[in-house]
């Protein structure tokens, strides 16, 4: 296959459900599987109190502006508080930054908006399609990247997991990459984009394109290798 994919989680935790089995086709964008961390939990309360906090900063930072125009408060005090605003989204900032860092992407601009109550419930499920309904805001999912074939599923539900955990191998088997070899003689006449059919032993034929013909001769067997794309 010409894509395969490895995927691993970003933080340590535990398997809480798998969604596809060996060798099932999956499409792009399909859950695969829900980790639980602890570490996805708290990178989500973060979020949650940096933009409370920054929404206390912003009603100060108006209040003193406005008094600092009418005379009614020193302009330092004013200034003051502009500084720790900007401090305050700075840190909003940095708590976006590790949710995506996990691959989760909040919608910033909506939760800005929304009441505490709705603000947990939306960061709770994030990312998670509707029909997984829990109270937990440690889920995280893990997404196929692109179309393929589970080749491997080395976990279990419940299973403990670390950072770098193969989780599954998807294989995209919608092109293949055909590495063969052939005469010196042979190789003059192929080059990249050429249009090729191929035979096995077997009898089973097969067309695509070269992809690299090799500029040296393999020492031990004397031949060119060369690599074909079949689509």
């Amino acid at each position: 296959p010409l894509r395969v994919a490895r995927l691993a989680p970003r933080v340590s935790g535990i398997v809480h459900q798998l969604n596809k089995q060996l060798g099932d086709a999956v499409a792009v964008g399909e859950l695969l599987a829900v980790i639980e961390s602890v570490e996805v939990g708290t990178a989500k309360a973060d979020l949650m109190l940096t933009l409370a906090e920054a929404h206390a900063a912003e009603r100060v930072a108006l209040r003193l502006r406005r008094a600092a125009e009418a005379g009614h408060q020193a302009v330092a005090e004013a200034e003051d508080a502009e500084g720790r605003l900007r401090t305050a989204r700075v840190a909003v900032f940095a708590a976006e930054q590790a949710l995506l860092n996990l691959g989760l992407a909040p919608p910033m601009a909506e939760l800005a908006e929304l009441p505490p109550a709705a603000l947990a419930a939306t960061l709770r499920t994030l990312g998670l399609p509707p029909t997984i309904t829990v109270r937990s805001a440690n889920l995280l999912p893990l997404i196929a990247p692109h179309a393929g074939i589970i080749t491997e599923l080395p976990v279990v539900t419940g299973e403990s997991i670390t950072i770098g955990t193969t989780l599954a191998v998807i294989a995209d088997i919608s092109a293949l990459r055909l590495e063969i070899q052939v005469t010196a003689e042979a190789a003059t006449r192929l080059t990249p984009g050429q249009m090729v059919d191929f035979r096995s032993l077997d009898g089973v034929t097969a067309s695509g394109t070269i992809a690299v013909v090799s500029p040296a001769v393999d020492d031990a067997t004397r031949l060119v290798p060369i690599q074909a794309t079949i689509a």
